[in-house]
């Protein structure tokens, strides 16, 4: 049973969007806990399709695994714990306002491996090829940011088709970002 803070009750019932691109409760819709944790239930079973059944079949039948499936085989079973599963792009330029996935197609956590605490993030060709956006190197980063706190290794899982060239000079402003920190000798 997945529990939830009040807090995600509160947005999820005002509709406030909680870092969401999309929306989760159109305004004025009453609803019951049960119903909010279905609604959100729902997102989540979304998130983890990544780009769609279709996507995954496709990723499938060129050998290659999803994002998450090459972090189940990484990890220690059951240790992976996602975190930003529910963000997504915010360009709306060239009909991407159409494209939105949850995730933004980058798997982001931590787990263990032989029970040793690791920091991952791993990138889902299956949306929209993996390609990085603005927001996909803010969460690279948070992952990052967050291992470096807890003096744990970051795991990078690259299957990218590059920058997400709809976002332009955004996109581009996250590869410099989320390839590490700059080192000087």
């Amino acid at each position: 049973m997945w529990i939830f803070s009040n807090q995600y009750f509160y947005y999820l019932c005002c509709g406030i969007n909680l870092s969401f691109s999309k929306t989760l409760i159109d305004k004025g819709t009453c609803m019951n806990n049960q119903e909010k944790i279905e609604k959100l239930l729902s997102i989540r079973d979304e998130a983890l399709a990544g780009g769609g059944e279709k996507a995954v079949e496709t990723q499938h039948s060129k050998g290659k695994y999803t994002a998450r499936e090459r972090i189940e085989m990484l990890l220690d079973e059951g240790s992976f714990e996602e975190i930003d599963m529910f963000v997504t792009h915010r360009c709306t330029d060239f009909g991407m306002e159409k494209k939105v996935f949850y995730g933004d197609g980058v798997a982001v956590g931590s787990g263990t491996i032989d029970g040793r605490l690791v920091f991952v993030y791993a990138q889902d060709f299956t949306v929209i090829a993996g390609t990085l956006s603005e927001t996909m190197s803010q969460k690279i980063c948070k992952v990052m940011d967050l291992a470096m706190k807890m003096g744990a290794p970051v795991i990078g899982i690259n299957d990218s088709g590059g920058a997400r060239i709809q976002e332009g000079a955004c996109a581009l402003a996250g590869f410099p970002a989320s390839s590490g920190p700059a080192t000087s000798q």
